[in-house]
């Protein structure tokens, strides 16, 4: 299984069982790490418990709705970041969850691609995790930019750091080939063997990475593609 944000976590708490069926699945391709609770009581304590990264919460739940428990938390907890979903639109509702910091209120129903847009900004929020999936178990640190398969370091040459590095800073981005020069060898950008070099280089990096990682687009660059 390949995931997208594999070191956050996540809590789904929606009473509605439907609900439950449509996105835990969905959620589970996505995250590491789900856990789901049917009412507010139960979600209040299994973030006691695990204390997970992203929430993603029914407004209309028994014993405990929604706004109330990201309030509960809010009171001691500023990084957790809370998603609020609801078919109720009212104006009330939507300043309350202004005032609770939160990173989304969804309006019900909501499709997989506002949900996606919604945790990709919850992710973006959170400014402790510092790596991301590759896929088949491999994941870049960004901020120590290391190179990791299932949790054994990957070495990597300073040129291959380099060349990671830059084309992690926008995933599914394309780098002009002229535009990667640049970066790697700022001082020789007038070298008539500086595309050969890059070729080699590319060659010795998909060596150490997943099978389609780095995608080579004719005629404009290279990109890196994550699994989602």
């Amino acid at each position: 299984m390949n995931f997208c944000y594999a070191n956050v976590s996540i809590l789904f708490a929606d009473d509605a069982l439907s609900a439950q069926q449509h996105y835990s699945e969905y959620l589970g391709q996505l995250f590491h790490t789900v856990y789901e609770a049917g009412d507010g009581e139960t979600a209040w304590e299994l973030y006691r418990k695990h204390r997970p990264d992203i929430l993603l919460l029914d407004i209309e739940m028994p014993l405990l709705d929604g706004l109330s428990l990201a309030r509960r938390i809010r009171e001691k907890d500023q990084r957790t970041r809370i998603i609020i979903a609801s078919a109720h639109g009212n104006e009330n509702r939507l300043l309350q969850a202004v005032e609770l910091g939160l990173t989304r209120f969804l309006p019900k129903p909501f499709g997989r691609r506002d949900l996606r847009n919604a945790l990709a900004k919850a992710v973006s929020e959170l400014d402790v995790i510092p790596r991301f999936a590759l896929g088949h178990g491999y994941q870049w640190d960004k901020n120590a930019q290391k190179l990791y398969c299932n949790e054994k370091e990957l070495k990597l040459t300073t040129q291959e750091r380099e060349l990671l590095a830059l084309l992690s800073t926008m995933p599914r981005q394309t780098f002009s080939i002229h535009a990667i020069e640049m970066h790697l060898w700022p001082e020789t950008q007038y070298e008539t063997d500086l595309t050969s070099r890059l070729k080699t280089l590319v060659k010795r990096l998909r060596q150490k990475l997943p099978h389609g990682c780095i995608e080579n687009i004719y005629g404009e660059g290279y990109r890196l593609n994550t699994p989602c």
